[in-house]
């Protein structure tokens, strides 16, 4: 298994179903020797036809919640941002703070 630069394990892109479809999940939170308990990061890989349902602040927020992500779960999306593209394959960097919000950023792939 590969190191991270602060000495723990790396994590690894987990797949999970969303419907017909596959959304990749990679927990950045859960890497050893991170020292910040707040906020908890996770990156989601979404392509195609998820895209669409996922960019629902509740869509989202259920689905994070159901895979158990997070310490706790979440309440609510209080910001979304998405950058404009035609781009197919997205990802999307979401951050849980404290008061168990989520702030989601959108971002095409290279």
């Amino acid at each position: 298994m590969g190191r991270t630069r602060s000495g723990g394990q790396a994590v690894k892109w987990v797949n999970r179903k969303f419907g017909s479809h596959t959304v990749k999940i990679l927990n950045v939170s859960r890497l050893k020797g991170r020292i910040e308990r707040w906020p908890e990061i996770v990156m989601l890989q979404v392509s195609g036809p998820a895209k669409k349902k996922l960019q629902s602040r509740n869509v989202l927020c259920e689905f994070l919640n159901e895979q158990d992500v997070f310490s706790k779960p979440a309440r609510k999306v209080v910001r979304l941002v998405s950058l404009p593209s035609v781009h197919t394959v997205w990802y999307v960097v979401v951050f849980h703070g404290r008061t168990s919000t989520l702030t989601a950023v959108w971002v095409p792939a290279p």
